[in-house]
């Protein structure tokens, strides 16, 4: 069974402890760290001795060390990316080791989330968006005294902080939202911003589009904090005298659930007992690409692999078994006729609003991979990362898409096909 919850650590003031906050309460998850870096990809702490970066490994005690020291830090939705401490290059972690990989440089600061990486020139300040290959950037935006990255876009704060602006995803086209503000936060939950006179805390494009009146305005949330930080379902803060860690309760107010801290950082964790093999070839394949090459044309197929697995996921795992058990009770012709292969008791489709998926609040982006008629999990997988060149090579693209989280495959045996196979892959 496997358990996702995106939480929040604090690093104790004295900086050696680093703690978790989960089933309301707070477990010692190591330490000493000079600072923390969070987010979907997980928790990231540096060492006071050295600079080093470690990743934490979801129980007490256990970190594993990934690099070297950095001026600064990013976690993405898909791995950790670093600055240099000269700030000449950007860095993108691999998941092996200590093996990382150059992909841009030089910059002046890097911002990361869900939506991904950006990086601001050290020139002239500008703002630059990484296209997850090594190399390439594309210029969006002029400079900022800060950014902010969420699940649907990224936010910057005018130089001279009198105003915030929303990127629409055109060219250099950013739409202005609001303003003045000291100091914005953003994560997949969406964006916070403190009020420069009073250090009051307002939302914006906050949870969900159905939380938000359309276009979206700006909410007071609650009243100032040294320190603030975004999780996918709410907003924790760092009071002024640092004496106490509060969660924002999505109603006008607030539980205090701990302190004194130095800082916060929210990150996904999770917990899950060991994988099926079954599982672990999928992530192979999602990892290791150069393993199983495409059959026939390979135009249009992903070949760089992901530096992380999928995390498993307990609720994907059930979604794919309802699915193969519906698949199985349907005539043999009917499966592999059209879409139908995709399609539930209902009749909706894996990206139609209300399927399993997204009522399961995978809503940020799913996809579902079938095979039939495979006996072993290796014959499934080859045909989806090999013999997808009718399909367009969707089915490998699907597991090679690196900023998908999490995932959970199905097996039934019966049924006029014999076997179905069903891997649902998603990002809440």
């Amino acid at each position: 069974m496997t358990r996702t919850e995106y939480s929040v650590f604090a690093l104790t003031p004295n900086k050696n402890g680093v703690y978790h906050y989960h089933d309301e309460a707070w477990i010692e998850a190591g330490g000493p760290a000079a600072r923390l870096y969070g987010g979907d990809w997980g928790l990231l702490a540096v060492s006071p001795s050295n600079g080093d970066i470690f990743r934490y490994l979801n129980e007490p005690g256990r970190w594993e060390h990934i690099g070297g020291p950095g001026a600064s830090f990013a976690v993405t939705g898909e791995s950790v990316y670093g600055l240099t401490p000269d700030r000449g290059a950007v860095w993108r972690y691999d998941g092996q080791g200590t093996s990382w990989d150059k992909v841009g440089g030089p910059a002046a600061q890097i911002y990361g989330g869900t939506w991904g990486l950006v990086a601001t020139n050290p020139e002239n300040g500008d703002v630059f968006r990484y296209l997850n290959e090594p190399g390439r950037w594309e210029h969006i935006g002029g400079p900022g005294a800060s950014f902010a990255v969420t699940g649907e876009s990224v936010y910057g704060l005018t130089p001279d902080r009198g105003a915030v602006w929303r990127y629409d995803g055109q060219g250099t086209s950013w739409d202005k939202v609001g303003g003045p503000a000291a100091q914005i936060y953003g994560g997949t939950w969406g964006l916070v911003a403190t009020n420069p006179e009073n250090g009051t805390l307002w939302a914006y494009n906050y949870h969900s589009p159905d939380d938000n009146p359309d276009p979206p305005t700006w909410r007071q949330i609650g009243g100032p904090g040294a320190d603030f930080s975004v999780s996918y379902e709410s907003v924790f803060g760092l009071t002024p005298d640092r004496g106490a860690v509060y969660r924002y309760d999505g109603t006008e107010t607030w539980t205090k659930i701990g302190g004194p801290a130095d800082s916060i950082a929210a990150a996904l964790w999770w917990t899950a007992t060991a994988p099926a093999p079954d599982f672990d070839l999928v992530n192979d394949a999602r990892q290791h690409p150069e393993k199983y090459p495409p059959h026939g044309n390979s135009a249009g197929a992903a070949t760089a692999g992901c530096a992380g697995g999928f995390i498993p996921s307990a609720q994907l795992t059930d979604i794919a078994r309802s699915h193969n058990a519906y698949l199985k009770d349907q005539p043999k012709d009917w499966v592999n006729a059209d879409q139908n292969m995709h399609r539930g008791p209902d009749g909706k489709l894996v990206w139609d609003p209300g399927e399993p998926m997204e009522q399961a609040g995978y809503r940020a982006w799913r996809a579902e991979n079938v095979a039939v008629g495979f006996p072993t999990a290796d014959a499934a997988v080859r045909f989806w990362m090999q013999d997808d060149e009718a399909f367009g090579w969707g089915h490998r693209n699907a597991i090679l898409r690196c900023e998908t989280l999490e995932a959970g495959l199905g097996h039934l045996e019966g049924g006029p096909w014999g076997h179905y196979w069903t891997l649902d892959m998603g990002t809440k």
